[in-house]
């Protein structure tokens, strides 16, 4: 599936896939408008939070949409990113948004 989706979407989108495969220059990264992770080999812990998040993205909303562009999927990404933050009740903080858990702690 993943395949045939990145077939039909912009060059970028190729780009993108073509630099993820292998080891990025910085000269490509740049030209992408790219930053490299800045985590070291063996130090799987500081990816575990963004693990996570991309893990719960995916089940609460991309697996239970079909997007025909690149556009309708950047955008709902952006639109679930900001739920994420300011609006997903989460168990970790009682029963509150992050926000309101910023707020009350404050």
């Amino acid at each position: 599936m993943w395949r045939t989706w990145f077939k039909s979407c912009s060059s970028k989108v190729r780009i993108i896939q073509n630099i993820c495969s292998r080891k990025p220059s910085s000269r490509e990264t740049d030209n992408a408008k790219l930053t490299q992770s800045m985590s070291r080999v063996g130090r799987c812990m500081d990816n575990g939070p963004m693990e996570s998040f991309w893990r719960t993205l995916k089940c609460e909303k991309y697996y239970l949409h079909t997007y025909r562009t690149f556009e309708e999927l950047q955008k709902d990404i952006d639109d679930y990113i900001h739920f994420y933050n300011y609006e997903r009740l989460q168990a970790k903080l009682n029963g509150l948004s992050p926000k309101e858990f910023r707020t009350k702690a404050a």
